[in-house]
């Protein structure tokens, strides 16, 4: 993922440790959940992370229409 198309995210872009931070002049950041609790991670590190120990996998979300579903009794 890339900002703007010039700056490369990096792991941030699919960490489900990640928040998404908009300013309200436009810039955008992104806050590294794990700093919470962890002084080893930075609050907004710097970008392009392309290395981090913290970083998780996100999970896709799932489509409303397929929790609905139920399994045919063919």
């Amino acid at each position: 993922m890339s900002l703007g198309g010039s700056v490369s995210v990096g792991l941030c872009a699919s960490c489900a440790r990640s928040e998404i931070i908009r300013s309200s002049r436009g810039s955008t950041f992104f806050r590294c959940k794990l700093s919470d609790t962890d002084p080893h991670f930075p609050k907004y590190p710097r970008l392009p992370v392309i290395e981090c120990a913290g970083w998780s996998e996100q999970m896709p979300a799932k489509p409303d229409c397929q929790a609905n579903l139920k399994p045919s009794l063919e």
